[in-house]
Order: structure tokens, then C-alpha cells, then sequence
């Protein structure tokens, strides 16, 4: 190839580019297009938005179950086997002839539990299901507030930890928080 043939190619490429450039720029100016354009890429968007937020949703679920298994392994020795003690002298008030499996409730606090022991301490528990009872049993027996707290403590991580408690847990918290707010607005 000589240089004629190597500018005439160049010339020819490059009115090609600028024919296309030409074409292109109709094509974006046509306000079909620019329509078409908008919502194609309104849709993208959308689409993009929703994995992420489904994206996150998991990554915050699974942050959540993450930091209450943690929370529930990170007691101390000292403060499950108060825990413990505290279930057995209240289980005591609902159930005077029953007995509570003490391995299970250390495991409860500790580790995972099977959903054969879940179902244990579930019917040893049964009490717990009738939220506003169990509440007004302690009452009754614990007049003072902060005894009454720490003896509604164990019952928390309980609700939050069993299967079978979950749908109780959000009404149980409330009540233990509304609980706390009055203490607090009488103490000032």
C-alpha cells in the first residue's frame, strides 16, 4: 500500500464515522427515540433499585440474626445461671408441680436449639403463650419495678429465641418498654 491508497482509506473512514455520527445524532434527536430512551432506562432504574434493596434487606436480616445469636452467646456464666434460677423460681408461680429441664435452658442461652427442644421448653413453658397473664402474675408478685425487670429479663431472650414464642416477642417488648418509661417518669 502506498500513501494515495493509505489517505484514501483514512478519508473513507473517517466520512464513514462522520456519516454515522450524522445518522446518530438524527436518531437521538428524534423525539421517539428520546421517549423510547427515557423509559427504557426508567425500567433499568426500577429494576436495578429493587435488587438492590432486596440486596440489602438480606444482608440487614441476616446482620440481625447475626448480632441476637450473639448477643444471646455473649452472656456470662454468671448472668445465664441467674437467668436460670430466676425461670425456676417463677415457673414455680405458674406450674407448681412441673419441672424445667436446666441443660436446656443453659443451651437456650449458649447455643442453637433442635426443634425438638424448642418444643420441650415450649410445653414446659406454656404459660408464656398467654402474654397478658404471664405479665400480670409478675406484677402482682413483683411490686417494686427494677425486680420486676430483672425477673422479665430471661423472659425476653426466650421470646426472641423460640419459634414458637416469635409472634409474642414484638407485643412482649412493647410492654416491657412502656413498663421501663413509666419507672423512669416517676423517679424524676
Amino acid at each position: 500500500m502506498n500513501k494515495e491508497e493509505a489517505e484514501l482509506v483514512l478519508e473513507k473512514e473517517k466520512l464513514r464515522k462522520e456519516k454515522i455520527k450524522k445518522r446518530m445524532h438524527e436518531y437521538r434527536t428524534n423525539p421517539q427515540f428520546r421517549k423510547k430512551n427515557a423509559d427504557y432506562m426508567k425500567e433499568y432504574r426500577l429494576k436495578q433499585k429493587k435488587i438492590l434493596e432486596e440486596a440489602n434487606n438480606i444482608i440487614i436480616n441476616q446482620e440481625k440474626d447475626k448480632k441476637l445469636s450473639e448477643n444471646i452467646k455473649k452472656k456470662s456464666e454468671k448472668t445465664i445461671k441467674k437467668y436460670i434460677s430466676i425461670i425456676n423460681k417463677n415457673h414455680k408461680l405458674f406450674n407448681k408441680t412441673g419441672f424445667i429441664d436446666n441443660k436446656l435452658l443453659y443451651k437456650l442461652y449458649t447455643e442453637n436449639l433442635e426443634d425438638s427442644e424448642e418444643i420441650i421448653i415450649t410445653n414446659d413453658l406454656s404459660y408464656l403463650k398467654d402474654l397478658n397473664k404471664f405479665i400480670e402474675i409478675l406484677k402482682n408478685k413483683y411490686q417494686n419495678n427494677l425486680t420486676l425487670r430483672s425477673n422479665l429479663n430471661p423472659y425476653l431472650l426466650i421470646y426472641k429465641t423460640l419459634s414458637n414464642l416469635k409472634n409474642n416477642y414484638n407485643k412482649f417488648s412493647k410492654l416491657y418498654s412502656e413498663m421501663f418509661k413509666k419507672k423512669n417518669i416517676s423517679n424524676t
